[in-house]
């Protein structure tokens, strides 16, 4: 991962530390700054996989001829290639939580018009 992506999540893991707003205007922004965000988090995402994929290909290959039985050498693989895992997997939660928050943002400001139309 380049500096500049690793940069760029941990800014966004610094915006979903902080709760939603209790008022409606900055709510809205914070809602609007997980939305602009998600788009590029899928894009690294989709790279994360794919480095998933290639690393867990070139382990295997590096363990096939040591005549590993399946079992041994998955767990062999799966170890080799648990870092490029827990990268992909911090992303993928981090993508749920951004967007749990747009929905949880939409759902509270739905209530709120509500309230003001009654």
């Amino acid at each position: 991962m380049k500096k500049t992506e690793l940069a760029y999540i941990l800014d966004t893991l610094e915006i979903m530390k902080r709760p939603l707003s209790d008022e409606t205007p900055e709510m809205v922004g914070q809602i609007k700054e997980a939305e602009g965000r998600i788009g590029y988090l899928y894009f690294l995402l989709a790279a994360a996989n794919a480095d998933l994929d290639v690393q867990t290909d070139a382990a295997a290959e590096v363990l096939k001829p040591q005549g590993l039985t399946a079992y041994v050498l998955k767990s062999k693989v799966e170890a080799m290639v648990s870092g490029y895992r827990r990268e992909r997997d911090e992303i993928q939660g981090l993508v749920k939580a951004l967007e749990g928050r747009q929905m949880t943002g939409g759902i509270i400001l739905k209530y709120l018009r509500n309230l003001s139309q009654e």
